[in-house]
């Protein structure tokens, strides 16, 4: 079988590098059109997810949907035509698929949950256009004052409540989306707020439309609960799911989205659907993966004690070293990845928690700055023959051997954190171990100087960022390129910061939204990231760069064509500025 669909898949790649160049000669590809071209792309539309119908050579209604659905999701214009830019783009191994695409929009919606822009206390143009538009609306009166107090707060609550929004006071991404959306219910027309929960909720029910019951859809899909069109129309079926998910989730059983079963589904702590979540967790994820089966696997890991930081469906290092532990804890060969054994053992009722295996004696605890003992010793023993570690080999974990550690873990692509856990242990002591020497023998310029970065505090961090963005002064702008010899506006910042082992969202709405340090203009320092707000949309980041003090800042330029150095505190930007991130602290 697995042969067939290999056999399948390359007849349908072979045909997919055929309809570009068909798509060349005819410019487009269009509703009504039939042949081997149709059918390669709609064999094309299939493996991204975004087409299920059968792959027959005609263009019809179904292949249509499946070619806009495809352009809004790689950020298209959707005219449901395949033009050459649309194939290319299909043709493409950057093309989004149809999961990826879900899962960005549901990360939106999370971090507009989650993301504060604007709360009591705040000052500023921000507060002052919050206010603007309040008035606007009827929830406030007066002027306008640029200051966020007690009066706002009432004002920002009464607002939740009337548009269906957690009645917090506080102003977060999905607000500031609410409160500039066409169709914010202004306070005249607003419905009167209803007692209890139901207040704070956001009241879905059948027959609602629109882009909130979407995100709906979306969530419900996530979890197993919902496998048709992302339409924004709350039909039986979508009743039906959400009926289904208030039962496994111990809900009332109402089939309408009140808060609660709102800031359940956002908070991703759910019972995910029966069948759905037995298939997810015995699927194999390894180093890299994404998705619902690695978020059930991170909320097995967590509810064991094995991983200690958030559930973000993401497989990176934090994952592969609890699943580690927890192989390593039960006796199984310790690969780090999660295949179909270690998932079984792992839903086994009997799977031996964390601290118990700490407790006899199957793991050792984490040694760390502070401890002194001969397992130290030992490490700054074999540390020191590595090439990371030059002083006295006298069994106390101060700040030599710290910074000794935290080279070895950079250097052997391993979480830099400092500490000497299972993971980093083993490869200390393993022959695979990376010496400082090799590590520099095989590197390039820029990445041996980002080991000097890691080794050194935050003002080291920031001139190697600021150096190395002036390194690329003049480099061409293009679109969706991350470096290292082009970037478009988000990947310059991105291909930066990563030097130094900062990972930033791609976009630029994900990097002036992160929940890392947000600073106002007066309190700008060299190396943070700044955003701005150029575009007539409801995000307040649409523009990024890297500050250089005294008012510059550089950043990759869609209008200049290339990387340039821009003043903040006049023309465009000066009037564009949101707000400044610290990724290096």
């Amino acid at each position: 079988m697995a042969r067939v669909c290999k056999r399948i898949a390359g007849i349908a790649l072979s045909l997919a590098l055929a309809f570009s160049g068909a798509a060349g000669a005819e410019s487009e590809i269009s509703y009504g059109d039939r042949g081997n071209v149709v059918r390669a792309m709609q064999g094309r539309l299939q493996e991204l997810g975004f087409f299920s119908g059968d792959v027959d050579g005609i263009f019809g209604d179904e292949t249509q949907t499946a070619v806009k659905n495809f352009q809004t999701a790689n950020g298209m214009q959707s005219t449901g035509t395949a033009d050459e830019e649309t194939v290319e783009r299909m043709r493409s191994e950057d093309a989004v698929s149809k999961d990826a695409y879900l899962n960005s929009l549901v990360e939106q919606a999370r971090q507009k949950e989650s993301q504060i822009v604007a709360q009591p206390g705040d000052e500023g143009d921000v507060v002052l256009r919050v206010q603007c538009r309040l008035v606007e609306l009827g929830y406030a009166s007066g002027e306008a004052s640029g200051r966020y107090g007690s009066a706002t707060a009432e004002s920002i609550s009464t607002f939740q409540a009337s548009n269906g929004l957690s009645v917090t006071g506080v102003v977060n991404a999905a607000t500031y989306d609410a409160l500039f959306a066409g169709s914010a219910l202004p306070f005249q027309t607003a419905q009167p707020p209803q007692d209890g929960a139901e207040a704070a909720g956001l009241c879905l029910s059948l027959g609602d439309t629109g882009h909130n019951v979407e995100i709906l859809q979306e969530f419900l899909a996530e979890y197993g609960y919902y496998t048709l069109e992302m339409d924004g129309v709350f039909d039986e079926a979508v009743k039906a799911a959400v009926l289904q998910f208030q039962r496994q989730n111990a809900l009332a059983e109402t089939g309408s989205v009140d808060a609660a079963m709102r800031d359940m589904l956002s908070s991703g702590e759910v019972a995910y659907e029966t069948a759905y979540a037995a298939q997810l967790a015995a699927q194999p994820v390894r180093f890299g993966d994404s998705g619902a089966a690695v978020r059930l696997l991170q909320m097995r890991l967590k509810e064991l004690g094995y991983l200690s930081g958030g559930v973000d469906g993401e497989f990176g290092t934090a994952t592969q070293t609890a699943v580690s532990l927890f192989q390593k804890a039960h006796g199984m060969e310790v690969t780090g990845a999660a295949d179909e054994l270690t998932r079984a053992r792992m839903n086994d009722a009997d799977a031996t928690p964390y601290l118990k295996a700490r407790s006899e004696g199957e793991l050792a605890a984490p040694i760390q700055y502070g401890d002194s003992n001969d397992a130290v010793a030992q490490l700054q023993l074999v540390l020191g023959e590595l090439g990371y570690y030059s002083d006295d080999i006298d069994g106390i974990f101060g700040a030599n051997m710290l910074t000794a550690v935290k080279a070895f873990q950079f250097c052997n692509e391993l979480e830099v954190t400092g500490s000497v856990d299972e993971t980093t242990r083993g490869r200390i002591f393993s022959l695979e171990a990376v010496s400082r020497e090799a590590y520099l023998a095989g590197v390039e310029e820029a990445e041996a100087a980002a080991l000097g970065a890691v080794l050194a505090g935050r003002e080291t961090y920031v001139e190697f960022v600021c150096r190395m963005a002036l390194e690329k002064l003049g480099a061409p702008y293009a679109s969706s390129s991350s470096g290292p010899d082009s970037f478009d506006n988000s990947g310059f910042s991105y291909y930066i910061y990563g030097l130094v082992g900062i990972t930033l969202p791609r976009s630029t709405q994900g990097q002036g939204y992160m929940t890392t340090s947000r600073v106002d203009r007066e309190n700008l320092s060299r190396g943070d990231l700044v955003c701005f707000d150029t575009e007539a949309d409801d995000d307040l980041s649409d523009c990024v760069g890297i500050y250089l003090g005294d008012g510059q800042f550089i950043h990759a330029s869609a209008s200049a064509g290339e990387v340039v150095i821009s003043p903040m505190d006049e023309g465009e930007y000066g009037r564009t500025f949101s707000w400044g991130i610290r990724p290096l602290q």
